[in-house]
C-alpha cells in the first residue's frame, strides 16, 4: 500500500497513468479463475484513495466529482 500511494503522489506520473496502474494486476479466484483487476476497478481505486473530500459519496468520486471540485476551487 505504501508503494502504491508513493506512485499516486508522484508529480512526474500523469493522472491517466495512475488511474490505470493496477489494470493488469492478477487476482486469484477461489476456483482458480485468475482475473485481471481491469481498467474500471483500477480507476476506482485511484479515485477513492486520492479523493480530497471525505464527505462526498463513493459513486460520485468514481464518476470524477472530486476531480472537478478541485479544478473549480
Amino acid at each position: 500500500m505504501k508503494s502504491l500511494l508513493s506512485v499516486y503522489m508522484d508529480q512526474n506520473v500523469s493522472v491517466h497513468q495512475k488511474e490505470f496502474l493496477l489494470k493488469d494486476l492478477i487476482t486469484e479466484g477461489l476456483l482458480r479463475d485468475d482475473r485481471r483487476i481491469g481498467e474500471v476497478c483500477s480507476k476506482r481505486v485511484y479515485r477513492i484513495l486520492m479523493a480530497q473530500s471525505g464527505s462526498i459519496k463513493t459513486d460520485d468520486v468514481e464518476d470524477g466529482a472530486d476531480l472537478f471540485r478541485r479544478q473549480l476551487a
